[in-house]
């Protein structure tokens, strides 16, 4: 049976092996190659040790594996994260992720939640109720600009 609880310290590798492959199994049709490594590597351990956002994170487990995880940033309304391992996808722990995140949000007094979609999860986060808002250009940390969805979705 699969978990969703609190990520620990100690999961740090396995959530940064996770979210690496799980962007390197992204077809090139939404990204090239060269922008998926790119995002792949944007991450830094540091920066995520020290969690200077505030992240609430949880992992999905079973036994001792992850298999996916999520995070939240409660003072932006934002979910910051949900990645799945690549041979997990389609098995709905991304929804369950998803869900969990916003239980969260609910229990923070959160109206909404916020996110900034790549292409290749725009249906995902349809699926689960998000809206598109506009699309745009992301930046990341080293200033190239990704195709984006900012969406939205209405926490009842």
């Amino acid at each position: 049976m699969l978990f969703a609880v609190p990520a620990q310290p100690d999961d740090t590798a396995a959530i940064f092996k996770v979210r690496f492959d799980a962007i390197h199994k992204i077809s090139p049709q939404y990204y090239p190659p060269d922008m998926i490594h790119q995002w792949a590597n944007e991450k830094r351990l540091e920066d995520f040790i020290s969690n200077p956002d505030d992240e609430i994170r949880i992992v999905v487990r079973m036994s001792d594996e992850i298999f996916g995880f999520g995070a939240i940033i409660v003072a932006k309304n934002e979910l910051r994260a949900c990645y799945v391992a690549p041979q997990c996808a389609g098995q709905g722990i991304g929804s369950k992720i998803v869900a969990e995140l916003e239980h969260i949000a609910k229990q923070r007094n959160l109206k909404f939640l916020e996110l900034d979609s790549p292409l290749n999860a725009e249906r995902f986060y349809l699926k689960n109720g998000y809206q598109i808002i506009e699309r745009r250009e992301y930046v990341m940390r080293n200033g190239m600009t990704m195709a984006s969805v900012k969406m939205k979705k209405i926490l009842t």
